[in-house]
This record gives C-alpha cells, structure tokens and sequence, in this order.
C-alpha cells in the first residue's frame, strides 16, 4: 500500500512537472499601442495553469472553493472556507494563493519572505459561502506585498 502510494506520488510530481514546461512562461508579448509607445498586452492565465492552482490550494482541508479571473493585468483570486475560519488565516491562505499563481503562470516567481513585484495586479477575497469577506487584500505590480 505504502508502495502504490509513492509511486502515485512520484507520477503526480511528474505530471506537475510536464505540465509546468509545457505551459512556458510566454504569456506576455509587447504590442504597439495606440499612441505608438510599446505597450503590454497580457494573454489569459492557461487553463491548464488554473487547474494546477486550483489543484494545490484546495488541497489544503480549509478551503472548499477556489476561482481565478482575468481581466488584462489585473487578477481577482477568491477563496470560499469554512465560517469559523479567522482573518489572520484567511489572509494566510490568499498569501499562498498569490504565490501559487506568481509560481506557475508567467508573472516573475514570488520571492522570500516578500510575494515581490511582477505584471500582473492581484485582488484576493477570501470569504465563507456568501457571506461577507472575511479578508480582502490588494497588490498591485509594482508592491512586494498583499495589502489587507
């Protein structure tokens, strides 16, 4: 038993790792603007991406949904968990979920102990069912830092 599970394991790490070169990090190409200055233009997050994220942060028995939009640069995370959940946690599960997007799709890798600056401008919203928030924090490109 022990057994079969390692080898499950040892398959999933490798698929991830399939997955991550597949997916590349070209997702963000320079275009002309209209003003003939170079602007960014930023493709959508691959759904295979997505899912990865998905995948990991819902590993985690706290939380029992998990979405990820957007919209040009701009990223809006949302956590759903349990209401007895409190706001410190829920701002250390939208962290983590940051980081994870930053880690597998193209915006520079999260660094230590600071998520640091990328492309992309981050909106997290953990809340519990439909309920109110119970943490909503913003990053913007150019911060270290979710702001809560």
């Amino acid at each position: 038993m022990k057994k079969m599970l390692k080898m499950t394991v040892v398959l999933e790490i490798g698929i991830l790792a399939v997955v991550a070169i597949a997916c590349g990090s070209d997702a963000v190409r320079s275009g002309s603007g209209s003003d003939g200055q170079s602007a960014k233009s930023f493709e959508p997050v691959r759904e295979s991406v997505k899912d990865i994220v998905i995948k990991t942060i819902k590993a985690n028995r706290e939380i029992s949904e998990a979405t990820i939009s957007q919209n040009g640069s701009e990223m809006a995370l949302v956590l759903t968990v349990g209401c007895e959940t409190t706001e410190a946690v829920a701002q250390s599960l939208g962290n983590k979920f940051v980081r994870l997007v930053k880690q597998w799709g193209s915006d520079d890798d999260p660094s230590r102990p600071e998520i640091g600056p990328g492309d992309y401008d981050y909106k997290a919203t953990v809340s519990c069912g439909g309920a109110s928030a119970i943490a909503k924090g913003a990053k913007t490109s150019d911060s270290t830092s979710i702001t809560w």
